[in-house]
Order: C-alpha cells, then sequence, then structure tokens
C-alpha cells in the first residue's frame, strides 16, 4: 500500500496517537504519514533525534503505530 500524507486533521491524530504509542521516546516528531504495516492499517512517524538541544539531528527514528489502538507495531532508526 502506497505512503499517504496525513492530512492536517489526521495529522493531529496521528500524532496523538504516535504519542501515546511512543511515551517518553525522545524527538521531534517532523512528519507523520498513513500506511500499512504487515497488513495492519497504521500511522508511520518520521523523528527527527538530537543528541543535545543545541546540536543538529543525528539520527532519524521511524516510529510504526497501530491506527486501530495506538500499539507500537514497529521502531527502526538510522544514523543521519
Amino acid at each position: 500500500e502506497p505512503l499517504r500524507y496525513a492530512g492536517r486533521a489526521r495529522s493531529a491524530k496521528a500524532t496523538r496517537c504516535l504519542r501515546r504509542a511512543f511515551p517518553g521516546f525522545p524527538g521531534e516528531l517532523v512528519a507523520a504519514r498513513l500506511a500499512g504495516f504487515e497488513g495492519t492499517p497504521a500511522y508511520l512517524g518520521f523523528v527527527l533525534e538530537r543528541p543535545s538541544p543545541a546540536l543538529p539531528p543525528d539520527t532519524l527514528s521511524i516510529w510504526v503505530a497501530s491506527i486501530r489502538d495506538c500499539s507500537i507495531l514497529s521502531i527502526t532508526s538510522a544514523d543521519l
């Protein structure tokens, strides 16, 4: 299933769901997308992480949460 941009209202809902699924996880959620993950409707959250507030991001994390119940489906990251 292709990625789709979450519209403005869906973006707010996606952000709430992703924050609920990943409480206390560091980073700035910079984008949210609707997608399927292993057959489950999901939100993808693209998160930039910084080693400290004064430094540029050094890691991109992708959070994946179920649309149905905001449970964690996956998480991955890569160094920038």
